[in-house]
């Protein structure tokens, strides 16, 4: 299957994470070449990445083709919640993701004044989800009761990793996301999916 990206993409770092966990085959397609932007223009009508060639189908976003995967390799070591967890689960991602998204506009936009309104809103909305983030992750460094591995840690980790390797926001304001990124460095998916210019 191939999977169009880039290696510096949280995003695509979810989904290349899961398939290492899954044990799926993905080929990533370099799209910050010409050649990937066309193919990946072909694609996709909104020229987003992550997307999935699954031969028989064409998925877009991290969130479906995780769950593609998941659904079709079956979950193996990546946690899925079931009941009343998996609604504090979706709750967790949508804060990632939207702490995620303007951090990506900042660095985007970093060459615009750093006072303007937009930007600040941004680094207020960062500021926010990280200290309920910080809030969330437990003393032994898991967002679940579970202590396994499941998507919103590969979120986090992603997200936390990528803000750092951009210096987009200082992560070490927040002791329990410092302690987690730290306790999860080694775990073989992250260690080969490093965020790399």
């Amino acid at each position: 299957m191939k999977l169009y990206g880039t290696t510096t993409s949280p995003f695509v770092r979810r989904v290349r994470v899961v398939g290492l966990m899954v044990g799926a085959e993905l080929v990533l397609v370099n799209t910050a070449t010409e050649a990937g932007q066309n193919e990946l223009r072909t694609l996709t009508p909104v020229w987003k990445i992550p997307v999935l060639d699954a031969s028989e189908r064409v998925l877009f976003d991290s969130h479906v083709i995780v769950d593609f995967l998941v659904r079709r390799y079956g979950n193996r070591n990546v946690r899925t919640e079931s009941g009343d967890e998996r609604w504090r689960e979706h709750n967790v991602l949508n804060v990632i993701d939207g702490a995620q998204d303007s951090a990506v506009n900042l660095y985007y936009l970093r060459d615009l004044d750093a006072a303007h309104a937009y930007l600040t809103k941004q680094r207020d909305r960062i500021e926010s989800a990280m200290n309920w983030l910080d809030k969330q992750v437990d003393e032994s460094v898991w967002l679940s009761e579970t202590k396994k591995l499941g998507l919103t840690e590969i979120a986090l980790y992603a997200m936390i990793d990528w803000m750092k390797f951009r210096r987009v926001y200082d992560v070490a304001r927040h002791p329990g996301l410092a302690r987690f990124l730290e306790a999860h460095a080694s775990f073989e998916p992250f260690r080969l999916t490093p965020p790399v210019a």
